[in-house]
């Protein structure tokens, strides 16, 4: 039996079973004993561990592809760094067993914590120190020249096959390394060309902020200052302004949008769509497989580099790529960093009392309990006492909410239990209060709740504030972060601890899989912290987690095309059309309304729908009655075809109905333009009293 198989083997054994068990319960445990409110359950104090014995297994696992092998070869060799009665040889025996596993980082994080004694490779034996130095090249990566960039297994394979591939789709887990590679890669193809476009994708604007100045940053250190990075969708300012030969635009679809319905010559070298799987989030998703057809269309030698999360079919989006492109797709599930799932549910007639338990695999394992100050009534502030009861004092807490309103008031809450300001308050705070109560209002609240190190996030917080307080907490300088759906959709911040209860996203909608565990993947910073913590409270509540309660384990969720799934069925689109998308119709289903003004516009670049090159994606036949229908309706409007094309997401109805309006109407056009707020000028039709 070859090495890399013994794991898939050994991890299934039921005595190596039971230790590694009582490993990750004691690990837990420690996680839950920072607050000094927990009290492990008897049976699980002063546990003892055969470390020689568990490291000679981590060290089999550690060579496993499963990553179920990775995870417990990593939590092995991080409990042991952690244990004081851990000998020096087994802690360096831990070190070798993260080296094997590509964790530097986790290996740095000890070394700076005095966990481990620094330059642990001197101290191998003959044997060990050799298969060490044969990692340390195996496990790098070369740029410029020859230069040596210690990576971990996903980034020497990412870094392998992006040289290569005309089109590749990539999937991993969000602490995996992605924008690591896709960095690099950008600054390598920057410096090898004279002149070049990049184009690079994120969902939010939020992370054009983030992309935006780690691309900054990353030039300057290399020596590429003179490479532009811009999130303004236009090319030049005027015709004054020289042009720039090396530049990288970080956009949304809607700055790519903007920018494609100006320069429909726009000269790109490679496109990276970060966060690829939004191509199912309806109106935008819709905007986005627009945005990347036409940019292909445009350029056909173009480069394209998708990027998602924990995806179970990358390769579905390559499926446009021209004949003559190289494609290539993989997931990877490798383990940087462990994360324990933790249930938190109220003991029977005890109110103060909660007790925890670990979720493993398919079980739960109860751990202990913690008691709180107070009994958590109204149960608004459950969330609030259980989250200052588990962390304490500790940083790197993020407390997840339904709303801006219930944000401020759970960081009033946590303001609260902790009961006196930061004598040693940093200048930040202060600074950044100082910015709150100038920029939005003397008596904002956030300003007051900086003070003890808490701080709440939401959308609708000017732009210069949310990015201080992402800085300052993943610098640990605030402790509390309260966050609605913003961080979903928001900066790739990571933290120690997640604290949810009934969470939702939008207007009462329960978290999707698939969005709790984009949420969850924060838990567990890669370098900071050896484990991730996620706490569902309350999780036998159906009112707040649904039938079936908080979800148990990690899985790989599909991409799925809106477009894809309106179109699989195309009837119900059809006699959509035909209605000319009636109000009720379009409320009910709003994605039919983004798909006809895609297939609209898909009509009028194409001269039909069946020309387009994704159409030999169905079954032949299948799309002729809606072709019909998109040109018919298509033909019937009067708005010039070049405005539906530059309009996608924009109901063709509607515009035609608009221009219908704009021709019947009397009156002056001037009539129309909207007054300047500082004026006094009352619009025809409203009295002054509507103003007041």
């Amino acid at each position: 039996m070859a090495l890399r198989d013994l794991g898939g083997w050994l991890i299934d054994v039921p005595a190596f079973r039971k230790r590694a068990d009582t490993v990750v319960v004691d690990a837990a445990c420690g996680e839950l004993e920072v607050g000094t409110r927990f009290t492990r359950l008897n049976e699980h104090q002063a546990l003892k561990h055969d470390w020689s014995y568990l490291l000679l297994c981590a060290s089999a696992l550690s060579h496993a592809e499963d990553s179920r092998c990775q995870s417990v070869a990593l939590r092995i060799a991080q409990t042991c760094l952690c244990d004081e009665s851990a000998t020096d040889v087994q802690k360096d025996s831990a070190a070798l067993v993260l080296d094997a596993l590509a964790n530097h980082p986790a290996i740095n994080l000890a070394v700076r914590r005095q966990l481990l004694r620094p330059s642990f490779e001197a101290r191998l034996p003959g044997a060990a120190r050799l298969d060490f130095d044969r990692r340390s090249i195996e496990q790098s990566i070369l740029i410029q020249d020859d230069t040596s960039l210690r990576v971990n297994r996903f980034q020497k394979q990412f870094w392998n096959v992006i040289q290569n591939q005309g089109w590749m789709s990539v999937s991993a887990p969000t602490s995996a390394g992605k924008s690591f590679i896709l960095a690099r890669w950008v600054c390598e193809m920057m410096r090898e060309s004279e002149a070049a476009n990049i184009v690079y994708l994120v969902p939010t604007r939020a992370l054009i902020s983030q992309v935006e100045r780690d691309l900054r940053d990353l030039f300057v250190r290399e020596g590429l200052e003179e490479v532009s990075v811009s999130a303004m969708p236009f090319l030049r300012v005027d015709e004054s302004t020289p042009p720039v030969r090396r530049r990288v635009l970080v956009f949304t679809q809607e700055r790519l949008h903007i920018l494609l319905s100006s320069q429909s010559d726009l000269d790109v070298r490679a496109l990276i769509v970060d966060e690829a799987h939004k191509v199912g989030d309806r109106q935008r998703g819709v905007l986005l497989q627009d945005v990347i057809e036409r940019l292909g269309e445009m350029n056909k030698e173009l480069r394209v580099l998708f990027a998602s999360p924990m995806t179970s079919n990358p390769e579905v989006l390559l499926a446009d790529a021209r004949d003559n492109r190289a494609t290539y797709a993989f997931a990877n599930d490798d383990v940087t960093v462990t994360q324990n799932l933790f249930w938190v549910t109220q003991r029977q007639r005890k109110p103060k009392i909660w007790d925890i338990s670990l979720c493993l695999r398919d079980t739960s394992i109860s751990l202990g309990s913690v008691e709180l100050e107070a009994s958590p009534s109204p149960e608004s502030k459950r969330l609030s006492f259980i989250a200052h009861a588990i962390a304490g004092f500790s940083h790197g807490n993020i407390v997840y909410v339904n709303g801006a309103a219930e944000a401020e008031k759970i960081a009033g809450q946590l303001y609260d239990l902790i009961g006196a300001d930061d004598a040693d308050s940093s200048k930040d705070l202060q600074r950044l209060a100082e910015l709150s109560q100038h920029i939005v209002h003397k008596r904002f609240l956030l300003a007051t709740y900086l003070r003890r190190g808490i701080a709440f996030h939401y959308g609708n917080m000017p732009l210069l504030i949310r990015e201080e307080i992402e800085r300052l907490f993943t610098a640990g300088t605030i402790r509390y972060l309260i966050c609605t759906a913003t961080l979903i959709e928001g900066v790739n911040m990571s933290c120690r601890n997640i604290f949810m209860r009934g969470p939702t996203k939008g207007r009462g909608s329960p978290l999707s899989a698939e969005d709790f565990w984009n949420l969850a993947g924060r838990a567990g910073r890669w370098g900071k912290e050896f484990q991730g913590n996620i706490f569902c409270i309350d999780p036998d509540r159906k009112d707040l987690w649904g039938p079936d309660g908080p979800p148990r384990e990690r899985s790989r969720q599909p991409i799925r095309r809106t477009t894809d799934d309106v179109l699989r069925v195309p009837a119900e689109l059809v006699e959509f059309i035909k209605n000319r998308a009636p109000l009720d119709s379009a409320r009910q289903r709003p994605e039919f309304d983004y798909v006809f003004s895609y297939l609209a516009g898909i009509h009028v670049r194409f001269g039909g729908l069946l020309e387009a090159p994704w159409a030999g994606r169905y079954e032949a036949g299948s799309l002729d009655g809606l072709a019909d229908a998109v040109k018919e309706a298509v033909e019937a409007l009067a708005i010039e075809p070049v405005i539906i094309a530059r309009n996608p997401g924009i109901s063709p109805f509607a515009l035609h109905d608009l221009l219908d309006y704009f021709r019947e109407r009397d009156g002056d056009i001037e009539e129309l333009l909207p007054a300047d707020p500082a004026s006094c000028v009352v619009p025809p039709r409203c009295s002054a009293d509507d103003w007041v």
